[in-house]
């Protein structure tokens, strides 16, 4: 038995009905079944070197886990702002922000971070939360925020596909 037959073996081997939860570009949430996702892995990556004998499905598992799971938290100096990538996704989390009745400049997020389209996303601000805040991420990373009242503690969590 070659590496792909015993890979694909692998793969209907994992419990059906394990799901992976995921999220569309367009906010949509799908199931993806676990088993047929590594099944299409295997498939997809025959003859490349994941499907060599010094790979496994393990390593194509764990490198789709990672994807998924993976990235770490990346705060920018002097910035009420940090952020991260998981699964195709970046995650803008803003909190104690600064903001004034106009547009206030946080932060800039890295190449490679910022969206396709601008963002206008909605926040809190206020020592109880009260306050509107409105977000905005353009498509050169930069972030801005503007709030019904000036405010030392805005707050915001901002998802978009990459």
């Amino acid at each position: 038995m070659g590496v792909k037959e015993k890979a694909l073996t692998a793969a209907s081997s994992i419990a059906s009905g394990d799901f992976l939860r995921m999220v569309t570009s367009a906010g949509a949430a799908r199931k993806i079944d676990y088993s047929k996702l590594a099944k299409a892995i295997v498939e997809e990556y025959n003859g490349s070197t994941i499907a060599g004998s010094a790979q496994t499905l393990k390593v194509a598992l764990d490198s789709l886990n990672s994807k998924i799971n993976g990235g770490s938290w990346v705060n920018i100096s002097d910035s009420p702002v940090a952020y991260c990538k998981r699964g195709g996704m970046v995650i803008v989390k803003i909190t104690n922000a600064t903001a004034g009745t106009t547009w206030t400049e946080l932060a800039t997020l890295p190449s490679g971070y910022t969206p396709n389209a601008s963002i206008t996303a909605a926040g809190a601000a206020g020592s109880n939360g009260r306050l509107h805040m409105g977000v905005t991420i353009g498509t050169n990373g930069l972030i801005q925020a503007s709030c019904e009242e000036s405010t030392t503690n805005g707050y915001a969590l901002v998802v978009f596909p990459v």
